[in-house]
C-alpha cells in the first residue's frame, strides 16, 4: 500500500480541451506549495487502479471541471455509490468509493468533489477566461484545505 497521507487530491482533465484543464492547473499551483502528508494525482479520468491511490489517503478530494454551470465552484461531499459509469476505463468519484469498499472491505475515506465551473471543452483551446476567473476564486480555499503555502 501507499505511504499515508492526510489528503489524496485527484485532479481530473485533459490539459488540451479548454476549461477540462481546470483540476490539473490546480493541481500545479497545489505541487509548489503542499506540506509532505498531502498526495498529488492528475489523471484525464478516473480508473479502477486509483483505488490504490486511494487507499494512501485519510481524506480525498476530487477536483474537475463541471459542464453543468459556468461560474463559480462548489464543494460536495461524495459517497460510494456503484452507478452505471463503473467501466474498466472510467468511473464516477462514488463509484470509485464503492470498489474501494468492495476491494479493501472497510469504508472509504471521506470525500468530497470540487466542481470548477467551466464552459468549453475544445480540443486545442485555451482555458477561458470565466474559468480562470472560477480558479482564482477557489484558490484561497483549496489551499487552506490542502494546508498549503501562499503562492
Amino acid at each position: 500500500m501507499n505511504t499515508a497521507a492526510r489528503l489524496v487530491v485527484f485532479a481530473i482533465g485533459n490539459r488540451s480541451r479548454g476549461d477540462d484543464a481546470a483540476g490539473p492547473l490546480l493541481l500545479d499551483r497545489l505541487a509548489a506549495t503542499v506540506p509532505g502528508d498531502v498526495r498529488l494525482e492528475e489523471c484525464y479520468q478516473l480508473a479502477p487502479e486509483h483505488v490504490d491511490d486511494a487507499a494512501a489517503g485519510a481524506e480525498v478530494l476530487f477536483v474537475d471541471a463541471s459542464h453543468r454551470f459556468s461560474d463559480g465552484f462548489r464543494f460536495t461531499d461524495i459517497t460510494p455509490l456503484a452507478d452505471h459509469s463503473f467501466t474498466t476505463h472510467a468511473l464516477s468519484p462514488g463509484a470509485l468509493l464503492a470498489l474501494f469498499e468492495h476491494v479493501y472491505r472497510r469504508p472509504a475515506p471521506r470525500a468530497r468533489l470540487l466542481e470548477i465551473g467551466a464552459e468549453g471543452f475544445e480540443l486545442g483551446a485555451g482555458i477561458s477566461p470565466r474559468c480562470a476567473a472560477n480558479l482564482e476564486a477557489v484558490w484561497p480555499e483549496l489551499r487552506a484545505l490542502a494546508g498549503a503555502g501562499h503562492a
